[in-house]
C-alpha cells in the first residue's frame, strides 16, 4: 500500500467591489461548488456548513457573503 498527495482546484469569486463572494452569475454557472439551498430553495447555505444560512450584502440584495469558516477564503 501507499499514499499519494493530490491537489484539488476550486474557483473562488470576487465581486466588482473586490469583496469575496459565493457567486457572480448564477445564469452562467459562476457560483461556488459548495453553494447549496435547502427548504425547497428558499434558504441559501454552504454545503460545508448547512445549518447556518448565508447572508447577502446590501441589506439582503447584494452578493452572498462567504461563511466565516469558508476554506476558500480563510486566511
Amino acid at each position: 500500500m501507499r499514499e499519494e498527495k493530490v491537489t484539488v482546484t476550486f474557483t473562488r469569486y470576487i465581486n466588482n467591489e473586490e469583496e469575496p463572494t459565493c457567486a457572480i452569475d448564477f445564469s452562467t454557472g459562476k457560483f461556488c461548488e459548495f453553494y447549496a439551498t435547502k427548504n425547497f430553495g428558499i434558504h441559501e447555505v454552504c454545503f460545508l456548513f448547512p445549518e447556518q444560512l448565508l447572508e447577502r450584502r446590501r441589506n439582503g440584495y447584494g452578493n452572498l457573503i462567504p461563511h466565516k469558516h469558508c476554506p476558500l477564503w480563510r486566511s
